[in-house]
């Protein structure tokens, strides 16, 4: 209700809280670099979303579920079905057990039976959160026009305006994959603050809601909580079934890792590169694998750590060339990898070709390991000398 100079003050306070941390950076950054690439650093891939190709390519279009926007939105809303199938009944029940006894308490022990069998059934769980958006989206207006009943009465509750900011946040970051949202890939993040409230909604705030109605809280919940559980069990199934396909062991002592099939090729790779390249020798990893820079401490001297196509799309096929040849590696390596996701499988053929051509001119075969890269599925890791008079 603050007016004239009363908003100025809250206003300036909050226009100069967000501004610190983007000059803050700018200064760090123009310590090491000049301005021009200081600003390009503060703005991040805005400027490549905006006006690039890199949001263009398959695999974030695929990520978004815009391949195919109307069977998405399809599948959206058949999961709200399925959601709103299982959920309302559970309120509107909730609502309408109001006395004690042992029949509420053996209805609400039967409401544990639904989530039991499902748990028996093969759901496509990995789909189950494309619903979020929507829901989002109602408790966002649901918050809102709570605030401002508060705010025309005068007195506005503080965590009413930490939940709409919140409820904010969440949608926000839905919108690189508003139209399949999942928990895997980059949902683990961009879905993670959606999920949380989530479950504080059907765990806290709807079982309240339904107590202050003079119904039965603890029935929606425990059959909520249940389904949840199940929903995470599924997901923790398939983080089992990946785990046990790591049985690899790569490098060692604090770098040991695991890995899949490919970890003996990947060991191999790395006794040639120590073998047949001195300590100071630079190296660096074509299409994608800098972890092999890391493992066998050898630098990269160029910016680019990747060369797959959403770093040719940003940066330019030229201005990476450009980079290799002023500060050429001393060896190069070729690994394997499958691009298909972006809509081009091999670097060399599909995509890269001058990058490809480049180095197979400057540098010669040194040692493989495994099978000939970016040939078939099969995978392999080449490594190649500088050859005299690189240009």
């Amino acid at each position: 209700r603050a007016e004239g100079r009363g908003v100025l003050r809250p206003l300036g306070v909050f226009a100069a809280s967000a501004a610190a941390p983007v000059l803050i950076a700018f200064l760090l950054l123009r310590a090491a670099m000049p301005a021009g690439r200081a600003v390009e650093g503060v703005v991040g891939a805005w400027p490549f979303i905006l006006g690039g190709d890199a949001a263009a390519l398959t695999f974030y279009l695929r990520m978004f579920g815009g391949v195919d926007p109307a069977a998405s939105l399809e599948q959206m809303l058949i999961w709200t079905g399925w959601w709103a199938a299982f959920l309302a009944p559970l309120f509107l029940l909730a609502l309408i057990l109001r006395r004690p006894g042992r029949r509420r308490t053996a209805i609400t022990l039967a409401c544990l039976i639904p989530p039991i069998v499902v748990s028996e059934v093969e759901v496509r769980w990995f789909e189950a959160a494309r619903p979020l958006p929507i829901v989002m989206l109602a408790s966002l207006a649901i918050c809102f026009s709570a605030l401002l009943r508060q705010a025309r009465t005068g007195r506005i509750e503080p965590r009413r305006i930490l939940q709409l900011t919140m409820f904010v946040f969440a949608t926000v970051l839905l919108g690189k994959i508003l139209l399949n949202v999942n928990f895997y890939l980059y949902g683990f993040a961009l879905a993670m603050p959606a999920a949380l409230l989530l479950a504080v909604s059907l765990l806290g705030w709807i079982p309240a809601f339904i107590e202050r109605k003079g119904g039965h809280g603890p029935l929606f919940r425990i059959a909520a909580l249940a389904m949840l559980m199940v929903a995470a069990t599924a997901h923790l199934g398939r983080e089992k079934f990946t785990i046990n396909r790591k049985r690899f062991a790569v490098a060692g002592g604090a770098n040991l890792i695991y890995a899949d099939g490919r970890g003996p090729v990947v060991q191999a790779a790395l006794g040639e590169i120590a073998r047949r390249t001195p300590p100071g020798a630079t190296l660096a990893v074509f299409p994608e694998g800098v972890m092999l820079n890391f493992l066998a401490r050898r630098r990269n001297p160029t910016p680019y750590t990747n060369f797959m196509p959403p770093e040719l799309a940003v940066y330019g096929e030229e201005r990476i060339l450009a980079s290799l040849r002023a500060a050429p590696p001393d060896f190069a390596v070729i690994a394997h990898k499958d691009t298909s996701e972006y809509g081009a499988r091999f670097f060399g053929r599909d995509y890269g070709r001058r990058l490809y051509a480049w180095i197979r001119k400057n540098y010669r075969h040194e040692a493989l390991s495994g099978a000939p890269p970016l040939r078939d599925e099969r995978f392999g890791i080449q490594l190649l000398r500088r050859r005299e008079g690189v240009r």
